[in-house]
């Protein structure tokens, strides 16, 4: 049985997981949307984008689409380094206060109808995942 949730109290610790990570999402890169997302680690994210500038373009485009299957929820961009691959990405995080299975059963069609179709754009550089308030 699902828990009935109080949605005044989810937009308060929304809004105030915003307002935390706002603070230091000061972002030297003025093409990047930082009205968007919050970024943690601001400097190494656009030093990555700089590297990779085809990033911005669907870091734009990103947003609007997952807003068709979560409206409300932050979106947080930071800097992914993969331990066993030594790897690098942008990760793209919907935090979400929902059960995993209720996130899950939003993001699933949004990865079907989209982001599938859409990932190579980024060359393997960016991933977009739920993380959870």
């Amino acid at each position: 049985m699902l828990k009935k949730r109080n949605p005044h109290a989810i937009k308060r610790r929304q809004q105030a997981w915003i307002e935390r990570h706002r603070q230091t999402a000061v972002v030297p890169d003025d093409s990047l949307p930082h009205d968007l997302y919050a970024i943690a680690d601001a400097a190494a994210v656009s030093r990555f984008i700089a590297q990779y500038p085809f990033l911005r373009t669907l870091l734009n485009e990103i947003p609007a689409h997952i807003r068709a299957y979560f409206p409300n929820e932050p979106l947080e961009l930071s800097l992914y380094i993969d331990p066993d691959h030594i790897e690098k990405y942008l990760l793209v995080s919907i935090m979400t206060e929902l059960t995993v299975e209720e996130a899950w059963a939003q993001f699933e069609p949004f990865r079907q109808t989209w982001w599938l179709d859409n990932i190579q754009r980024g060359d393997f550089k960016l991933h977009i995942d739920l993380g959870y308030l």
